[in-house]
């Protein structure tokens, strides 16, 4: 999800009719309804609200697997344990030259590519990360080299 730097983020997804309490009711020979301010107003929050939540999603698996047969043969677990039990016909894992960084930094480069987004337009980057591989480096940082042009 990204936010415009140059704009705030909107609170809510919805006209607030309480911020209209400089309005003055329209002479009767006006049509009821909002004033032209106000429907401009709403249009603007209108437009706000649209680029709030997930736009755009990628993926990035690493190339080498191993069989999770072959696996279950390795580890001396019983047979279907991951291939029943987890439902798993492979696993992939990183070679020698990748770790959690460099296949974060893929998949947020290709992110940004196929979908033609400014680096610029991103007002926040959250990171999240269930490995305790990456304790020492923070993936967030490295991945910051790209909003930074």
């Amino acid at each position: 999800v990204y936010y415009p730097r140059r704009a705030p983020r909107p609170r809510r997804c919805q006209s607030h009719t309480n911020s209209l309490t400089s309005h003055t009711p329209p002479p009767a020979s006006q049509p009821l309804g909002e004033p032209a301010e106000a429907q401009s107003g709403r249009r603007d929050r209108e437009m706000e609200c649209k680029d709030v939540g997930i736009l755009a999603m990628d993926m990035y698996f690493p190339p080498t697997c191993v069989q999770q047969e072959a696996l279950e043969v390795h580890d001396g677990a019983s047979k279907g344990k991951y291939t029943i039990g987890l439902g798993q016909d492979c696993m992939a894992f990183c070679s020698e030259v990748e770790d959690v960084i460099s296949m974060s930094l893929t998949v947020v480069k290709s992110l940004l590519e196929k979908y033609h987004i400014d680096p610029k337009l991103i007002g926040r980057l959250e990171v999240g990360s269930e490995t305790v591989i990456d304790k020492s480096k923070s993936i967030k940082t490295w991945l910051m080299q790209i909003f930074e042009v």
